[in-house]
């Protein structure tokens, strides 16, 4: 699965590790989880499909989010994530990971969360890789 070699990829970072050891979650970060964290969540993709059925091409859009109890904090981790993906190809995820043929960052934004008291910022990256297909 995609998102296992995601997870994968971002925990083996060395700046991203430093900076939030092992707080990498899908979708959000659990209750009574400190800060900082990374979150991942796939939020739009695309399969390539020919007449005779599906190629295995795809590009999902993953969000990632970097967030921070600083905004100092928040921008130093989200630069670690953008350094360890934008424009990455090869595999990802180790020896049972996806061979990547890109990823292009689409976008990103910041704010802050006054019910939390932390910063985010987000960033969506469009990953193009082949998967299985029966």
């Amino acid at each position: 699965m995609f998102e296992e070699a995601l997870y994968t990829h971002l925990s083996n970072v060395v700046g991203v590790k430093a900076i939030v050891q092992d707080r990498i979650y899908p979708l959000m970060i659990p209750q009574n989880k400190s800060l900082p964290a990374v979150t991942y969540q796939k939020i739009s993709g695309e399969r390539l499909h020919s007449l005779q059925g599906d190629t295995g091409y795809t590009t999902p859009v993953f969000q990632i989010s970097a967030r921070a109890e600083t905004y100092a904090q928040c921008k130093a981790l989200a630069e670690e994530i953008r350094l360890c993906l934008q424009n990455f190809s090869g595999l990802m995820g180790g020896t049972d990971g996806t061979d990547i043929g890109a990823v292009l960052m689409l976008g990103e934004v910041e704010g802050y969360e006054p019910d939390t008291g932390g910063w985010y910022c987000h960033m969506d990256f469009q990953f193009h890789y082949e998967e299985r297909v029966i």
